[in-house]
This record gives structure tokens, sequence and C-alpha cells, in this order.
């Protein structure tokens, strides 16, 4: 799944900044030029351990809208859309294969029904009160994405023509709480979507079978002929 992929991404790029913070100021120091004084604070943000109803520390990376409790900060992998683009060469095209030996199967399906799949799927990167965490949370979730083309583009589904873009969003004090800061980076990319039919049992004709009482291998016994005028 695309979407379980790309949080396995996060989590990992994640880790790596976790795992060490000296990594995280000189990131911002040395790719965004922030003072030493900026990436301090950021780092005690991004370190801070937060008592129920606080927040800070690095971002909960979860499926789907959050909820209004939260967890903040956080990215959130959201499908916007997905798009059936274009058919590919054995997409419905009304043939089967036949096969001499049936043990070569082994239980694998023998048509692939393949199409090419335009997906769309934002990250929203919410923080809290804080709207410059809100930009260096926003870079750095780039920054892993960036970093793992690579991962992205070896997934065995192979994320191609991948597009990354971003935006501002505006806060809606609908559906999150007030002085929620939300940037959102977004990614568009196809797949090929397949799925198997296992044909090996059928056959297809070619044309009409004539009984003129001459009964070739048993035909006869498993086709209704047609009777000749």
């Amino acid at each position: 799944m695309n979407e379980r992929l790309l949080k396995n991404v996060l989590d990992a790029g994640l880790a790596v900044f976790t795992s060490n913070a000296n990594r995280l100021e000189k990131f911002f120091q040395q790719e965004h030029g922030l003072s030493s004084a900026e990436t301090h604070k950021l780092r005690t943000y991004f370190e801070y351990s937060p008592a129920d109803g606080e927040h800070g520390g690095p971002p909960n990376v979860i499926h789907g809208y959050p909820r209004s409790t939260g967890p903040f900060p956080c990215w959130a992998i959201i499908l916007l859309g997905d798009r059936s683009q274009q058919r590919v060469l054995g997409d419905d095209a009304g043939t089967v294969d036949t096969f001499d030996d049936e043990e070569n199967l082994d239980g694998e399906p023998a048509i692939p029904l393949v199409r090419l799949v335009q997906h769309t799927i934002a990250i929203d990167n919410y923080v809290p009160d804080l709207s410059d965490v809100c930009l260096y949370y926003y870079h750095l979730l780039r920054h892993i994405l960036f970093q793992n083309i690579g991962t992205l583009q070896a997934s065995p589904n192979f994320l191609q023509n991948l597009e990354i873009t971003g935006q501002d969003l505006a806060p809606n004090p609908q559906y999150l709480p007030e002085n929620m800061w939300v940037r959102r980076v977004t990614l568009t990319f196809f797949t090929e979507e397949a799925a198997w039919e296992d044909k090996s049992e059928q056959t297809s004709i070619d044309g009409v079978f004539v009984n003129d009482g001459d009964d070739q291998a048993g035909i006869t016994k498993s086709i209704t002929p047609y009777e000749a005028p």
C-alpha cells in the first residue's frame, strides 16, 4: 500500500533525527541557514516529552485526519484521490491463455489485468501555536521525502513520475483546535495496478464446428455442435 510505504519512510526518516538531535541542528544550520540560537530552540521542542494535554516532540505519523485532541504535532497521511488513467494491453482484451501442462500453473494466476492509476496523497503537517515550528517541520518533511525518493521508486508497486508540491492551509476551528498551523505536502504519482484471473480452465472459440458425423477427439462431447442444414 502506498500509504503504508510513506508511513514507513517517514518513521525511518524521523528516527535518524530522534536518535541524534545534533543532526537536526546541523541540517537546519547548514541547509537552511538558521542560527544556532534558532536551532537550539527547535531542538528543545523536538526533544520535549509532553505530559497529557501538552504538545511538543517530533511529529507523530498517522493515517487520516487527526482528531481534535491530537496527537500534535503530527504528519497526517491523507488520500486526496485515485483515478485510473490508462488501460494497458491485456486489460479487458478478451483473450485467454492455454497451457499444455497444467502443473506449470501451480495455482498461480494466468492473466494479468493491468492499468495505470494516478494517486494524489497529502501529508498535512499540523503544529499547534508555533508557526515557526510548523515551517521547520514542513522542511524536515520535504527533506525526508527527497532523501528517500530512491526507496519510494524501488517499491514493488513502483511510484512513477513522482511530483511533490507544498502549500499553506488555512486553519479551520470548526474541525481543529484554535491556533493550529498547517502546511501540506502533496504527492502525485502513478502506479501499475494489477488484478489476476485464472483462465486455465477456459478456452476461446475461433470458429464454428460443423458436425459431419466425425467425432474429433471427443469434441462433440464437450461442445454442442452446429448442425449443418
